[in-house]
């Protein structure tokens, strides 16, 4: 975005920094309530675990579905679930 609208700001990524569980650290977390904490770090467990399903060969609608349902079994109303290019986010399709 930085880059599109030419706002002369120079955007450094660095590495989430996450807690034992998972969730990465924000202070936005204390919003969430004791139950909502115990759910959050579900999705970054199913992006990891996606990830690794697909490297060892599962092809992506299997890998995308699994990680969906994964999500949705831990409470969260899932909007879209999708493997998408980090740079362009465009689909990923294989």
């Amino acid at each position: 975005m930085a880059l599109d609208l030419d706002l002369g700001v120079k955007v450094i990524g660095s590495r989430t920094v996450r807690e034992r569980d998972g969730l990465a650290m924000s202070s936005r977390n204390v919003y969430l309530s004791p139950e909502e904490r115990l759910m959050a770090p579900t999705l970054y467990r199913a992006m990891k675990e996606r990830r690794q399903a697909f490297a060892a060969g599962e092809d992506m609608e299997a890998a995308m579905a699994g990680g969906a349902e994964l999500i949705a079994n831990a409470g969260f109303v899932l909007d879209y679930f999708e493997a998408r290019h980090a740079d362009t986010l465009a689909p990923v399709p294989r």
